[in-house]
């Protein structure tokens, strides 16, 4: 069995091709995600504790404030799930001051905050627990898209 060189040499160079085209594919398939989210506990009082969701929100991009109305794009919000170990004290509190704008796109006022913002819920325990859970919701947008609303769990470990 004799081995041709040259043909062998062409089927290297497209197999190599191939794979660097599939490896870009892949690379920009996996864009930035528009927002990241931190989650810290802070103890305030006894039995008394904050529950702090920070966001980062990538450049060029802004996420909508809880207050923004019912005919724009999505508010950010958040859900705790049941637990009879601790309450909820108000409701969660925007930290970060939105900017608020007109925006064209929906042709609104809107409350958004663009680099970063915080976001509080202060909980009393009344028994010891060691985990407080839920899930929020928001939605990015940049100048010229909006990104699908994205959902994310949250689960916070209170210390004892």
């Amino acid at each position: 069995m004799k081995i041709d060189k040259k043909k062998m040499t062409i089927r290297l160079r497209i197999l190599v091709f191939l794979f660097l085209f599939s490896s870009t594919a892949v690379i920009k398939a996996q864009a930035p995600k528009p927002a990241t989210w931190d989650f810290e506990v802070k103890k305030t009082l006894t039995n008394e504790y904050d529950l702090i969701f920070k966001l980062n929100i990538r450049p060029g991009t802004h996420v909508y404030s809880q207050f923004i109305g019912s005919d724009g794009p999505i508010p950010t919000s958040f859900h705790f799930d049941k637990n009879s170990n601790f309450t909820l004290v108000d409701s969660v509190k925007e930290i970060t001051k939105p900017i608020k704008v007109h925006d064209k796109m929906f042709d609104m006022d809107l409350l958004y905050f663009e680099d970063s913002a915080i976001f509080v819920q202060h909980i009393k325990l009344i028994n010891l627990v060691s985990q407080v859970s839920g899930g929020l919701e928001f939605m990015a947008c940049d100048g010229t898209k909006c990104y699908p609303p994205a959902k994310l769990n949250f689960a916070f470990n209170i210390p004892k």
